[in-house]
């Protein structure tokens, strides 16, 4: 009775077959794991970044960033001082509003806010526009909802997701609206800059494509 097993042929077919589906659903599988660990990287670049804010803020025996770096005369914030002061706190290297901390994260505050005098609520708000970067600006993708992210810096030294209920309504459709309309779950961001409040207000998870 001759044994029966399986030809080259066949072996050949089976691995080829293998391979294309591999070829297939390992990119999605990368990219699942990958968004997996954008919440907490997030959730842990915000902290720290506060946290340094706090110690300087205890520093300089303040309880606002705007007792210090705000300008009534002209009703701004003096952002590039404000990072000078706190890369002491935050470790890494500055240059201006830019600050790279040690552990590779990316942070700018890249507009000068109007402190009083505007027609939209920006009272206790230092800047509308800090951008954070998690993995940092020379390492991809460097996409909005992928590893970019903005909030808002409040004179607290506390930072507000872009997208979040937090964000008040007048400002809002500036900062990329509420998340739920622009970056909900189970879908493609339509405005991926309002997907930091999505990750916060879903327990540290990006729940979107």
């Amino acid at each position: 009775m001759k044994n029966k097993g399986f030809t080259l042929a066949e072996i050949l077919v089976t691995l080829g077959i293998i391979g294309v589906i591999s070829a297939l659903t390992l990119p999605t599988f990368t990219q699942g794991s990958n968004m997996a660990k954008v919440g907490p990287l997030l959730g842990k670049a915000k902290s720290q970044f506060e946290q340094a804010t706090i110690a300087l803020m205890q520093e300089k025996q303040v309880d606002s960033l705007l007792a210090v770096y705000g300008n009534s005369s002209n009703s701004s914030f003096d952002k590039d001082s404000f990072m000078a002061d706190l890369i002491h706190f935050l470790k890494g290297s500055q240059k201006n509003s830019e600050i790279t901390s040690a552990d590779g994260v990316y942070y700018i505050i890249s507009d000068n806010t109007a402190i009083s005098g505007s027609k939209y609520p920006y009272e206790n708000v230092c800047s509308t526009k800090m951008m954070v970067d998690i993995n940092g600006k020379i390492q991809g993708p460097n996409k909005d909802s992928k590893d970019i992210f903005y909030f808002e810096l409040r004179d607290d030294g506390s930072l507000v997701p872009w997208g979040s209920n937090a964000i008040p309504e007048a400002r809002r459709d500036d900062q990329g609206g509420l998340w739920t309309d622009n970056c909900p779950k189970n879908l493609l961001p339509t405005k991926p800059i309002a997907c930091a409040g999505h990750i916060f207000e879903n327990g540290l998870k990006a729940e979107y494509k």
